[in-house]
C-alpha cells in the first residue's frame, strides 16, 4: 500500500499531519475524536441502562419471590450462579464500562495533545466468534485501530504514529523510510 492509502485509512491530510507533528490537533480532528468518544459513551450508557433496569429488576423479583436462595441440590447452585451472573455481575460490568467511556468522553472535552511514537510497528488481528479486534503495537504501547487501518499498515516497517495519550487513540500513522517494494517513502 502507498502512503496515500495509509492517510486515507485514518482520514487525515498532509496538512493535518503537519499540525500533528507539532503535537497539536486540527479542529476537524478534535470534532471527529469527540464525536467518536461521545458515540461510544452514548451506546454504553444506553446498554447499561437497559441491562441495569431489566436485570436488576429480574434479580429483585426473584429475590423477593424467594427463588434466589432456595438451594436444594447441585442444580440449584448452578441456577443461582446463572442468576447472580445475569442479574448482578453482567449489569454491574456494563455500568462500570459505561462510567469508563463517560470518563473518556469527558477527557476528550478537555485539552488534548498529540504524542509521536516512532519505531517498527506490529499489527495484530484478534478474531472472536462474532467480533474482531485490530491492534497496533509500537514503542512498547498497544492501541486499537480500525480494520481499514490494519489493512494498510505494513507490519514490521518503521512508522511514525500520532496518538492522543489522554484517551489512548491513534489519529494518524505515516511511514518512515523505505521498506522493499511496499511503496512507502519518507
Amino acid at each position: 500500500m502507498d502512503r496515500q492509502h495509509l492517510l486515507a485509512a485514518f482520514e487525515v491530510t498532509d496538512a493535518e499531519l503537519d499540525v500533528n507533528r507539532r503535537g497539536e490537533l486540527t479542529e476537524r480532528q478534535r470534532q471527529r475524536v469527540r464525536r467518536a468518544v461521545d458515540d461510544d459513551a452514548t451506546f454504553m450508557a444506553g446498554l447499561a441502562l437497559v441491562l441495569g433496569v431489566v436485570m436488576y429488576g429480574i434479580g429483585g423479583y426473584l429475590a423477593y419471590d424467594g427463588r434466589v436462595f432456595a438451594v436444594h441440590d447441585a442444580g440449584d447452585v448452578l441456577g443461582i450462579a446463572g442468576i447472580v451472573f445475569g442479574t448482578v455481575l453482567l449489569p454491574t460490568s456494563a455500568i462500570a464500562w459505561a462510567g469508563y467511556t463517560a470518563w473518556i468522553a469527558s477527557r476528550a472535552r478537555g485539552p488534548l495533545s498529540v504524542k509521536t511514537l516512532e519505531g517498527e510497528v506490529e499489527t495484530r488481528h484478534i478474531a472472536y466468534k462474532e467480533s474482531e479486534i485490530f491492534e497496533l503495537h509500537v514503542a512498547g504501547e498497544r492501541y486499537d485501530i480500525s480494520k481499514a487501518a490494519h489493512a494498510v499498515i505494513a507490519s514490521g516497517a518503521r512508522h511514525r504514529v500520532f496518538v492522543i495519550p489522554e484517551i489512548r487513540m491513534v489519529i494518524a500513522v505515516e511511514p518512515v523510510g523505505v521498506r522493499g517494494a511496499s511503496g512507502y517513502g519518507a
